[in-house]
């Protein structure tokens, strides 16, 4: 039986100022439900994490084979050091397999 390998999200229904609030649930979610088989994952633009939760995620990730994350609004993240950092750190350590930011 085939598994579950990459998950992208096209669009969901938007609601003004709680781009973070997905991007929790959604992480939360990922790391709750989703299989270790999955190995990619596209995020629509009106879907944002913020720094503590991306790093909550990658954490959680651990110990699972790396992921490749494709951010619709990948311009988001590249406006704060703060994110790049975290980033680099976690595909230093290969939790982390490729990300467009």
């Amino acid at each position: 039986m085939p598994k579950l390998q990459s998950l992208d999200f096209k669009s969901i229904y938007h609601e003004k100022d709680k781009e973070f609030d997905f991007g929790e649930y959604l992480s939360t979610s990922l790391i709750r439900v989703v299989s270790e088989n999955l190995r990619i994952i596209g995020i629509p633009y009106n879907i944002k994490f913020s720094l503590k939760t991306l790093e909550t995620f990658f954490e959680k990730w651990r110990g699972r084979p790396a992921i490749t994350i494709l951010m619709e609004y990948p311009q988001f993240y590249q406006r704060d050091d703060s994110y790049k950092n975290l980033i680099s750190k976690y595909k230093m350590e290969g939790v982390i397999k490729d990300i467009n930011v």
